[in-house]
């Protein structure tokens, strides 16, 4: 009996299925640093630079291990964009100054720019 309360009526299978999709938010990973402090000066820098590319946007960190060395490293994120072809459009911006870019998931640890 217990197998049976526990499964999900025919009607509560779509919404399920259909919310990943719905909380999905896109961003563009535009580098890497070793503290919070350089990941921080990056976006600063970054950010004066191209503000008009960045507006709207939020800076989050992302904790990524390196491919090579095994390490986490701590990853800068811009975010949120509406979907892959807006972050695929900004990394093509971006491109144009030779930075870095490659569209990603958002979220993470906002930084604090204060």
């Amino acid at each position: 009996m217990q197998s049976r309360a526990a499964m999900p009526g025919p009607a509560a299978a779509p919404p399920s299925a259909a919310a990943p999709a719905a909380t999905l938010k896109y961003g563009v990973d535009i580098g890497s640093a070793v503290s919070i402090e350089v990941l921080r000066a990056r976006w600063l820098g970054i950010h004066s630079a191209h503000g008009k590319l960045f507006e709207g946007l939020m800076p989050a960190v992302m904790l990524r291990q390196a491919p090579h060395t095994g390490r986490t490293e701590l990853r800068l994120v811009v975010g949120p964009l509406a979907n892959a072809e807006a972050a695929a459009k900004l990394c093509a911006a971006l491109a144009l100054y030779r930075l870095p870019c490659q569209p990603t998931l958002f979220g993470g640890q906002h930084i604090a720019l204060q």
